[in-house]
């Protein structure tokens, strides 16, 4: 067990927001906009999950925005000392591609810095790879100069991003929560950063604790409008065209038709054909 969860005792009263302000800043900056909103409950409860279990939950969650607003500042003032830091790893893309895993075996919190799938060349090797380590009970594993090996696995995974799109993912996704995409930086100081939220780590525990885990909530996913925005973003324009079709939205296809003008000079210059192409399309 951890320091903090060592020295918890249950409260005569749950804790709330206001006995943590300074790590309610950082949180709210990095998922939803500085405003404590249902998002923010639904990350809070899966933590919550995390911290009373230890268990693999079988989603994760993507945090994006500008350089600055408090992402690796949670991870590694916040989320690791309250886990212990040999059990939370921050790697990043370059990870995802190693064949040496074995880490993973003792990692109940990885955070996979500045990704951005759809920059590699192995984006579906990326992606198949991201997929199977957030959902699978057990993983194979392999160090180096050893033999590969089956272990369970109680790794959760938390992504940050300074991108809009930084996985790929469809309609029929269940296994990215995404925060809201945030613009502005997060405004702290080094007193705020070295002495405030170290002093709140306990009052954040005490909360994280006092809160119900509901493992099936921390499973479903929020239909937020980032998550459409990247699920939108990770469509190329055969996806798009596939739909449309199982909707029998023929916009599309009007729109990717020739001018009239263009259908006269590849006719002979013959106006009568085009206004006839023009008549039928109407």
């Amino acid at each position: 067990p951890g320091i903090y969860e060592q020295r918890y005792a249950r409260p005569k009263t749950a804790p709330t927001q206001a006995d943590f302000p300074t790590i309610a800043k950082v949180i709210t900056s990095m998922v939803s906009g500085n405003q404590w909103t249902e998002l923010t409950d639904h990350l809070m409860n899966w933590i919550a999950c995390i911290v009373q279990t230890g268990s693999k939950i079988g989603t994760a969650w993507l945090v994006h925005g500008t350089e600055g607003t408090g992402k690796g500042l949670f991870v590694n003032s916040i989320m690791a000392p309250l886990l212990g830091r040999q059990y939370v790893k921050q790697i990043t893309i370059t990870r995802l591609e190693d064949q040496f895993n074995g880490w993973l075996e003792r990692c109940q919190f990885c955070f996979i810095d500045e990704l951005e799938v759809s920059s590699s060349v192995h984006k579906k090797i990326i992606s198949g790879t991201l997929r199977n380590w957030i959902t699978e009970p057990y993983l194979d594993m392999r160090n180096m100069n050893q033999m590969a090996y089956n272990a369970q696995s109680y790794t959760n995974f938390f992504v940050g991003s300074n991108k809009p799109a930084a996985v790929m993912i469809d309609a029929s996704d269940r296994r990215y929560n995404i925060g809201d995409f945030q613009n502005e930086k997060l405004v702290i100081t080094q007193q705020e950063v070295e002495v405030l939220i170290p002093q709140e780590l306990q009052a954040f525990f005490d909360y994280l604790m006092s809160i119900k885990a509901d493992m099936a909530r921390a499973r479903t996913l929020m239909m937020t409008e980032s998550r459409r925005n990247v699920i939108l973003a990770s469509r190329n324009s055969l996806d798009m065209l596939c739909d449309a079709l199982k909707e029998g939205d023929i916009e599309p296809f009007v729109e990717a038709l020739p001018g009239i003008e263009h259908i006269a000079s590849n006719s002979g210059g013959r106006g009568v054909v085009a206004m006839a192409f023009k008549k039928v399309m109407e």
